[in-house]
């Protein structure tokens, strides 16, 4: 009856891209737990994990809305303009609480050949800590670009430095 609040299960059923990655963090920031459900997943794998999961609403891209059984009570979004596809028949509303680093962020999903799935919870703190780290190797990588740079522009500029002494002393020879 509460809409997506902390510990809400939400389904995201779309293709690594922007929309994804934004309709993601508002998920976690709300508190509640991404369900990361990956395109190539059966239909079969998908319904089992509805099943179990039981999330509040599902995110998903036109293309995928087939693969969501009709007889599941839950509210289904667009995820291109949030536009509802399908209604749950219950008030849809979307509340902030307080996110402990311990509350779970997403969980993932993963299948085996025989269309059996496993899961792996991530924390919020999980989650910030790769966040952190993706930025201090993106810092790192642009720390390492900076010194590449630097130590083209000083051997550039020591070319011209010895190029101008050998046009001092006369060792300088000129072509046409």
């Amino acid at each position: 009856e509460q809409g997506i609040c902390k510990n809400s299960k939400v389904a995201l059923f779309v293709s690594n891209d922007a929309l994804f990655l934004e309709t993601f963090l508002a998920i976690t920031k709300l508190g509640a737990v991404a369900l990361l459900l990956r395109p190539e997943f059966s239909q079969k794998v998908i319904t089992s994990i509805i099943q179990e999961e039981k999330p509040e609403a599902f995110f998903v891209q036109n293309t995928q809305v087939d693969f969501i059984p009709e007889d599941v009570n839950i509210s289904i979004l667009q995820i291109t303009d949030n536009k509802i596809l399908k209604s749950a028949n219950r008030t849809f509303s979307i509340s902030g609480y307080i996110v402990k680093s311990t509350d779970a962020a997403a969980i993932l999903f993963s299948t085996t050949d025989n269309d059996q799935y496993t899961r792996r919870i991530i924390t919020q703190k999980e989650l910030a800590l790769a966040s952190k780290n993706i930025k201090s190797k993106e810092k790192a990588e642009k720390k390492q670009k900076t010194k590449i740079q630097n130590a083209i522009k000083l051997q550039s500029a020591a070319s011209i430095i010895l190029g101008f002494a050998k046009l001092l002393t006369g060792k300088a020879t000129f072509t046409n």
